[in-house]
């Protein structure tokens, strides 16, 4: 067995283990998928993190049991429960791979209940020191019924909300809907989540490879982000003032909505981005929309890098910015933004332009960080990316003696 060892580099999303949320409302087929995983595929290092053991057809399965919270499966998948939270579950597993009381874990897939929300999931994955430390939210998968009607989501706020987050679409039963209504199901998904990746699914039968492969940490991930952003079609509206005097920023002419629910933007510049202004503007933007922006991804250059940046944000929760092996040639040079938001009003517009055209200098925006010691993105500036610009006049004092001396210092 290999030995799971604690060498864990804290900014080094490669090291991390990954952890898919598999979420879909009440009746959506989403146990019929997992047994269909779980009886046909080589599962060894997933472990699946459920409500309870009786969720899942597993008895026939069960080939060892550690406690009475986790168990092994015949086909290597280690399946436990939800006892005391995520964080308390993703503890022991860690800690029992650790001791190789169990095998050790490649993957993690944690199944939420059919009402739940999967953003409160993300947020605890990235913001609780111990489990973020040690594991990486590569997506959320979500489950629609082909058989539902438009109406039928937007009665519940939660059905919106799983499918705005999704990082890839199952569509379940589409054997039992007509051609005509799952182009419309289809139409409706990509109206509150531009070029999410569906996949029609029949029976709950679906390849390993389709539902564990690489998620949006990919770092050759470039080609479908340029999908989804080249999705807006943006156009130009004017030059914006202050550091890109010479920079053109883009938005939609008319922001594409469905029945004023849910609206999207987009941006796109002709130069560099400086990291550390726009880690600030980002924040101020993320901060002010909260929960209304249901998503905004994007594909950047930044000044200093010779790489592509892609940032995606989640209902107030910032993924790590991640670094794609290659310069990414998209169709916007210097890269694009694109947000989608709940209820999107021209005041929202005016804030996220007024942020993105008016960054200043880097001292401005290093002592305004400093400020606010909760800015959503302040987790990017500890990543490896660089953020340069003209050298800033720094005041400091020499000692000398017993004399104090003021001497210019550059930064």
């Amino acid at each position: 067995m290999r030995i799971m060892k604690e060498k864990i580099d804290y900014q080094d999303i490669s090291q991390k283990i990954p952890v898919t949320i598999l979420t879909g409302f009440l009746g959506s087929g989403k146990t019929t998928i997992l047994n269909h995983l779980l009886v046909t595929y080589d599962m060894t290092g997933v472990a699946l993190l459920i409500n309870e053991f009786g969720q899942i057809g597993i008895d026939h399965h069960l080939i060892e049991s550690a406690d009475e919270t986790t168990i092994l499966l015949d086909s290597g998948c280690i399946c436990c429960t939800i006892q005391g939270g995520v964080v308390d579950a993703l503890k022991r597993l860690f800690d029992r791979a650790i001791k190789q009381e169990i095998p050790p874990i490649t993957h993690v897939l944690i199944e939420t209940t059919g009402l739940a929300d999967p953003v409160p999931v993300v947020q605890t994955i990235m913001q609780e020191p111990f489990v973020a430390a040690r594991f990486i939210c590569d997506g959320v998968v979500t489950v629609v019924e082909a058989t539902l009607q438009p109406q039928d989501i937007e009665q519940f706020q939660e059905a919106i909300q799983q499918i705005s987050s999704a990082d890839k679409v199952l569509i379940s039963k589409v054997d039992l809907s007509h051609t005509s209504h799952l182009a419309s199901i289809k139409q409706y998904i990509q109206q509150l989540n531009p070029e999410v990746p569906m996949l029609e699914v029949q029976h709950g039968k679906i390849k390993r490879s389709d539902f564990l492969a690489k998620g949006i940490y990919d770092k050759n991930a470039a080609r479908p982000i340029e999908k989804w952003i080249s999705y807006q079609k943006p156009q130009q509206i004017n030059h914006p003032t202050g550091l890109f005097q010479k920079s053109a920023v883009y938005q939609l002419q008319q922001p594409t909505t469905h029945k004023s629910i849910v609206g999207t933007i987009s941006f796109t510049f002709s130069e560099a981005l400086p990291w550390l202004q726009f880690t600030l503007a980002m924040g101020k933007i993320i901060a002010k929309l909260q929960k209304r922006l249901l998503r905004c991804k994007g594909i950047l250059r930044v000044a200093g890098e010779s790489k592509s940046i892609v940032i995606h944000a989640v209902r107030g929760e910032v993924f790590p910015a991640l670094q794609l092996q290659t310069h990414a040639a998209t169709i916007y040079e210097q890269g694009c933004l694109v947000f989608i938001i709940h209820q999107l009003q021209q005041k929202d517009i005016e804030v996220i332009q007024h942020y993105l055209t008016h960054l200043g200098t880097d001292n401005a925006a290093f002592k305004q960080i400093k400020l606010h010691p909760f800015l959503p993105t302040r987790s990017w500036l500890k990543q490896r990316i660089q953020w340069t610009a003209p050298l800033i006049d720094h005041e400091s004092w020499l000692i000398q003696g017993k004399k104090f001396v003021k001497q210019s210092t550059h930064i």
